[in-house]
């Protein structure tokens, strides 16, 4: 079982002056806040990649990189962050500039508890409320493909409640992200974010989880990974814990959110599947995130972010894609979509020095995919789903040594599942 429990909006602290810097980080941990500490803006830089949902104080102060040009980039690579600018009398004449470039608030040191705390709340208020009518990309997601817009339509109706949601999606498509995102987004926000991986989780580490997270937290959003991989005393135990909190007064304190793990195949075990009682009450506002082929016209802005994060993780400026290139990206069909898309960008800013992207830089099976048949089949052609099921299995664990519960890792499948397969297999022999 694997547990994440994050707080409250985390802070990145950005100001020149060190001693300065880390007079107000004390303050601000010494009130509970989460909070780091870049050592200088290329840090601050690499920072912004890795946390999308965060708030950004910076002093205006000049470093290494210009402070208008570090609000520029975090709010052109996470449109939703909330942004604070700290001045001194000497940088005064900065404010405007910054507020221009996209923050909210700008406070002047000496800092007060007081307004530093209100300027937080009310910038997290706005992360959470601000573009509510809006299908436009919400922060840490990119593309404005129309699935994808309606994924955000449903985000935006899920944070104005506490109904529970039921996020379905391919392996890789973003399901724990839209979670994360929901929460942050809703007033669930003032607590902690819990995800359970359901995986492999018995009924008593189930509870005790659930219980520990309301032990520990004032309500707060429980996010039960692949719900669907509960054995049915798990479900059981479920079912009697969402009726014991909705007869407590922790239970309109307490959102649920859920996801299950859809696969392309029709034939695709479950196993096992949500109990018809229990999936009824989860998926009260589903929510479905389309697999990558089905919004290939977002693969350009996917690319564009993931280039300008993983570039700045190297130390180097962003890097460029090519037409050429965006082309056999576009193309290709992403079985493990936008994880398998950032995962190469990451390995191929890390091995090329080059400021493109180019085609001839592309992995040789997306660069030259294989060609169809001269009846415009693929190799799968004649088989049934069973068939293609069982080679794209025995493929990856072939691929993997032997080794069934990494090749499930990947598949993104309980381990059972694929024994169990297995076992069908030799039955049928």
């Amino acid at each position: 079982m694997d547990l994440t429990v994050t707080g409250s909006l985390p802070l990145i602290l950005i100001d020149a002056d060190i001693p300065r810097q880390q007079a107000l980080a004390a303050r601000l941990r010494a009130k509970g806040r989460s909070l780091s500490t870049p050592s200088d803006t290329l840090a601050a830089l690499r920072e912004l990649g890795t946390l999308p949902h965060a708030a950004l104080l910076l002093s205006l102060a000049p470093g290494k990189t210009d402070p208008i040009d570090v609000i520029c980039h975090a709010r052109r690579q996470h449109p939703d962050m909330p942004v604070i600018a700290l001045a001194c009398p000497e940088t005064s004449h900065r404010i405007a500039p910054a507020i221009r470039a996209g923050a909210a608030h700008c406070l002047i040191h000496p800092v007060t508890d007081d307004a530093l705390e209100h300027a937080l709340l009310t910038s997290q208020g706005r992360h959470g409320a601000r573009d509510t009518v809006d299908d436009g990309p919400l922060a840490g997601f990119d593309g404005t493909s129309p699935p994808m817009r309606g994924v955000y339509s449903r985000i935006r109706a899920a944070a104005r409640t506490r109904v529970p949601v039921l996020i379905s999606g391919e392996s890789g498509t973003g399901k724990k992200l839209c979670a994360q995102v929901i929460h942050l987004r809703s007033t669930a926000r003032r607590g902690a974010f819990l995800a359970v991986d359901c995986r492999g989780t018995e009924e008593a580490a189930l509870e005790a989880a659930i219980d520990g997270h309301l032990d520990r937290h004032a309500g707060g959003t429980l996010f039960l990974e692949d719900v669907s991989a509960l054995s049915t005393a798990a479900q059981l135990t479920l079912t009697r814990i969402l009726n014991r909190l909705e007869a407590s007064f922790a239970a309109p304190e307490l959102r649920i959110v859920c996801s299950m793990l859809h696969t392309p195949s029709p034939e695709a075990d479950p196993a096992p599947s949500l109990r018809p009682d229990l999936l009824h009450r989860l998926q009260v506002l589903p929510i479905a995130m389309p697999p990558l082929r089905e919004r290939t016209a977002d693969i350009l802005a996917l690319c564009e972010a993931g280039l300008c994060r993983f570039s700045a993780e190297a130390g180097r400026a962003p890097a460029q894609i090519t037409a050429c290139a965006l082309e056999c990206l576009q193309a290709h069909p992403w079985p493990g979509n936008v994880r398998q898309l950032l995962n190469l960008l990451r390995a191929l800013t890390t091995l090329e020095d080059s400021p493109l992207l180019t085609r001839e830089t592309l992995p040789d099976d997306i660069r030259n995919p294989p060609r169809a048949s001269p009846g415009g089949q693929s190799g799968f052609a004649g088989q049934t789903m069973a068939q293609i099921e069982r080679a794209v299995l025995e493929d990856t664990i072939a691929r993997h040594d032997g080794s069934v519960p990494r090749a499930a890792r990947e598949l993104d499948l309980a381990p059972s599942t694929i024994y169990r397969k297995m076992t069908g297999w030799r039955s049928a022999e």
